[in-house]
């Protein structure tokens, strides 16, 4: 039976993933930092390429999130956002190279930048399960797993400090080959 593989291609592409202050402590004591920004710097931005010499289709990241802080309530392995994760996902060609313009094929970015804030003081702790999903073309096919991989973040910060604690990233791993399917029960939708 064939099945496509997965491979990471780039797991930086804004840069190391870094926690850093997107508002500095301000006069009414309010801060906020996050893993890096959205689309720009420093946040977990990845691209991980399908390779599928049988099967044209579509790939798919599906994000579950596990995040604890302050300011909201707790979520444990929870759908982050939608599915597929926004903006994660493309189409699959059989070739890895396009003969039109040879640009790479196949390729799916993630881009997260979860961040938190608060008066005085604020907390954010979360881990990421990134499903790389599968489906060939076809009316009838469903999303299969290719593979998952893992990404974490931890950040704090009290006033007056301007120092982040804790202050840590980790990932994101290289894509597995496991056939685990992404199951939950619940959607976290970022505050606005």
């Amino acid at each position: 039976m064939f099945r496509p593989s997965v491979v990471m291609i780039n797991p930086a592409l804004h840069g190391p993933a870094t926690n850093i202050w997107l508002t500095p402590w301000n006069a009414v004591f309010f801060g906020k930092a996050g893993l890096g920004i959205t689309g720009l710097t420093n946040n977990m931005s990845y691209y991980v390429q399908v390779i599928s010499s049988d099967f044209a289709g579509y790939a798919k990241i599906t994000q579950l999130c596990t995040l604890s802080g302050s300011g909201f309530s707790s979520v444990s392995n929870y759908l982050d956002n939608a599915n597929p994760y926004p903006g994660a996902i493309n189409i699959v060609n059989t070739n890895l190279v396009s003969p039109l313009n040879g640009h790479t094929n196949n390729l799916i970015n993630l881009d997260d930048a979860p961040q938190n804030g608060g008066l005085f003081s604020f907390s954010l702790t979360g881990s990421f399960v990134d499903y790389l999903m599968f489906t060939p073309n076809g009316g009838s096919s469903i999303y299969v797993p290719l593979g998952k991989l893992t990404w974490s973040t931890a950040l704090g910060a009290s006033y007056p400090s301007t120092n982040l604690s804790p202050n840590s990233v980790s990932g994101p791993t290289a894509p597995d080959a496991s056939y685990v399917w992404p199951v939950w029960d619940y959607v976290f939708s970022n505050p606005n």
